[in-house]
């Protein structure tokens, strides 16, 4: 069985219970997310060479790697989103060229349809970042009348899809931290709150780089790992 397949009955099998459509869509954007990878021969190859790569469609049965471009992860997408029952529909820029960036979009609840463009988030979505290109406003397709979601939605969302690390993501606790580290009174602060029964003798230049360093490896672990989407 094909290494696609066997990833789309995954996330089939992994999913949650009793979400909506809107969560839904939104899980399997930050799962199959989480497995792909930029296709390099595409995107640093010859112009004859990335024209091969265009036009060649995914076969979901194969055991082809994660290497995608924007059109092949949009056939992953859409072919996850049927096993759902969601419909969802290719769309190409414009463009002279003949080889065409292709969004996704996917009718939510309430029949909206929404914008999304995986490849421009992949690297967010790995480091658990906040995605951009997810539901987003958009005016490069008129005619589909899009609707989005509010980043505040959203947010509630990936709280309950355990996306978030205690509810921040990624982005925002590097945020913190470099906050912290830049103010020392503000992280011995934090440190004193963690550890309250510590002797402020104790919390040494060392030991405030340790706690960083474990923090951020910690972290990078966590956000790293596929629990995080469950």
């Amino acid at each position: 069985m094909g290494k696609v397949e066997n990833l789309i009955k995954e996330v089939a099998s992994n999913i949650p219970q009793n979400l909506s459509t809107n969560e839904t869509i939104r899980y399997a954007y930050l799962y199959i997310g989480k497995k792909m990878k930029k296709d390099i021969k595409f995107f640093y190859g010859t112009p004859e060479r990335k024209q091969a790569i265009y036009n060649k469609d995914v076969d979901i049965l194969s055991k082809n790697d994660f290497s995608v471009i924007c059109r092949t992860i949009g056939q992953i997408y859409q072919e996850a989103f049927k096993r759902f029952c969601i419909e969802c529909k290719l769309l190409s820029a414009p463009s002279s060229s003949s080889i065409k960036h292709i969004d996704l979009a996917v009718k939510g609840d309430n029949d909206a349809w929404y914008h999304l463009n995986p490849m421009f988030d992949l690297f967010k979505i790995q480091m658990g970042c906040k995605t951009v290109k997810f539901a987003n406003q958009t005016s490069k397709y008129p005619e589909m009348n899009f609707s989005f979601i509010s980043p505040e939605e959203l947010k509630r969302i990936d709280d309950k899809l355990g996306y978030t690390w205690h509810g921040m993501y990624t982005d925002e606790v590097f945020d913190t931290l470099r906050e912290e580290i830049l103010n020392r009174g503000e992280f011995k602060r934090h440190l004193k709150e963690r550890f309250p029964d510590m002797n402020p003798r104790d919390l040494t230049y060392d030991f405030c780089i340790q706690y960083k360093l474990e923090f951020i490896l910690h972290h990078l672990n966590y956000s790293d790992c596929f629990t995080r989407i469950h």
